[in-house]
């Protein structure tokens, strides 16, 4: 908005306190009649906002999504043709439930690291080198949004967007084995963070990863689904 790029956003968000934060930044910014906040999650169903924009862009949202192909849906109908939908957002297997193969390749990794960087934040004790899926109730229970349906975003994406580039970005590592430890991480750790990154790398290139980023045309032919 600052550069001209957007003239206007309807920014949903469900959390009080984030929009309270939200405008006040772009109050700071002299932005405030360039953004119109929502303290709600936008109506799926509802066919009020059908065409109405250039650009739709998930981020860190469409994890949250109950129904996620109603979701994109919903993302598709809401662009004018030719607009685009852009999403940066979590991919990774409902309710965080990781593959065998990628605990244990997170759980080896946090095995290397030095005792120091496992201390816990609280400074009490160290944390674990085993990587664990959470209890699926559990996580439910505290938000049942978390994570319920986010292994079908990239399929949804492909069904409703078939020109989509979608580009995975990792997580296995920086996600999963840095959990709760890269704030120990200091300049002399720049090294081994830099070769776990690439060891991250490598697990998205296997097929490992917990976020994406997709950009995706709308085109008329496609309207329809």
């Amino acid at each position: 908005m600052s550069a001209g790029v957007v003239a206007h956003f309807d920014l949903y968000e469900i959390s009080d306190a984030r929009v309270e934060q939200g405008q006040e930044l772009t109050a700071r910014y002299a932005l405030r009649d360039r953004a119109t906040w929502h303290n709600r999650a936008p109506d799926l169903a509802s066919s009020a906002l059908d065409g109405e924009y250039d650009l739709v862009y998930w981020n860190n949202a469409l994890h949250h999504m109950l129904d996620v192909d109603q979701a994109v849906r919903w993302t598709k109908r809401a662009l004018r043709l030719g607009g685009h939908l852009y999403m940066n957002d979590f991919v990774g297997p409902n309710r965080m439930q990781w593959p065998d193969e990628a605990l244990a390749i997170a759980s080896r990794a946090r095995e290397l690291l030095p005792r120091r960087l496992l201390k816990r934040p609280s400074g009490e004790g160290y944390l674990p080198t085993s990587v664990q899926r959470p209890d699926p109730d559990k996580l439910a229970a505290a938000d049942p949004t978390e994570c319920a349906d986010s292994e079908d975003i990239l399929p949804a994406i492909r069904r409703h967007f078939p020109t989509a580039w979608i580009k995975p970005i990792g997580g296995t590592i920086y996600h999963a084995a840095l959990h709760k430890v890269i704030a120990n991480f200091t300049d002399e750790d720049t090294q081994l963070l830099e070769m776990l990154l690439l060891l991250d790398d490598v697990c998205t290139m296997s097929g490992h990863t917990h976020y994406a980023v997709a950009l995706a045309p709308h085109h008329g032919a496609e309207h329809k689904t």
